[in-house]
């Protein structure tokens, strides 16, 4: 894992080394959160010392869909969502 500016996590060097060093193992979410984002990678391919997933490109129409899914409460979205996978799968 590529090392980080603790500035850009905003926590203290001190406590980066601790951590760094397995000498302090309490951290809360918010302080995991700041550290992945510094890392570019997600919460739990820090946690679990995984790669980090490879981000795919989202285009402006795949952007729209996404957040006009996101206006439905979760059953509807997944009802929308199948409805869209059998489209897809249709044209294999």
């Amino acid at each position: 894992m590529e090392p980080i500016a603790p500035q850009k996590a905003d926590i203290s060097i001190n406590f980066l080394s601790k951590l760094e060093r397995n000498k302090s193992t309490r951290v809360s979410s918010d302080t995991l959160y700041l550290i992945a984002q510094a890392l570019n990678t997600s919460m739990e391919s820090l946690v679990n010392n995984m790669p980090a997933p490879e981000k795919q490109a989202t285009g402006p129409k795949q952007s729209e869909l996404n957040a006009l899914l996101n206006t439905y409460p979760l059953n509807e979205r997944e009802m929308l969502s199948s409805y869209i996978i059998g489209i897809l799968e249709k044209r294999h």
